[in-house]
């Protein structure tokens, strides 16, 4: 019989308890196998859930450029710094610039001002839209 077995470090160990003669033969039929999976077990890599989003999603490097933030300024100002949902007026680093209808990756809907609308951070942007858009099916028409 044998056991493979993982510890903290995420190194596995196999200890074999040969009972019988025919457990050898099985054995050195896995010797071949191990050897072909050796270089893909090692340690895992972790991945924070914003690099997990930033890897999957290309648009998730855009928020971070000047383009962007000139862009979400001057929606802010459009609207003058009140939220579109709740009518709250705040100051910028309470507000976001939120996307009408989702993106999805899309470029034109991306960076189309007229898709954006000044929503208040909390709880607007990450309770109330946040939830509508979780119940919006995505598909090819999207």
């Amino acid at each position: 019989m044998v056991s493979v077995v993982f510890d903290d470090s995420n190194l596995f160990f196999i200890f074999t308890n040969f009972t019988s003669r025919s457990d050898v033969g099985k054995l050195s039929k896995l010797a071949p196998t191990l050897k072909k999976l050796a270089p893909t077990i090692g340690r895992l890599e972790f991945k924070t859930d914003e690099q997990m989003r930033a890897s999957n999603r290309p648009s998730r490097a855009w928020y971070k450029t000047k383009a962007w933030q000139t862009l979400r300024w001057n929606v802010l100002v459009r609207d003058l710094f009140t939220c579109r949902m709740c009518g709250a007026v705040k100051l910028s680093n309470e507000l976001c610039a939120d996307h009408i209808i989702p993106h999805r990756d899309s470029k034109f809907l991306f960076w189309d001002i007229n898709n954006l609308q000044t929503l208040c951070i909390d709880p607007c942007h990450n309770k109330i839209k946040q939830k509508q858009e979780q119940n919006t099916p995505v598909g090819v028409w999207n």
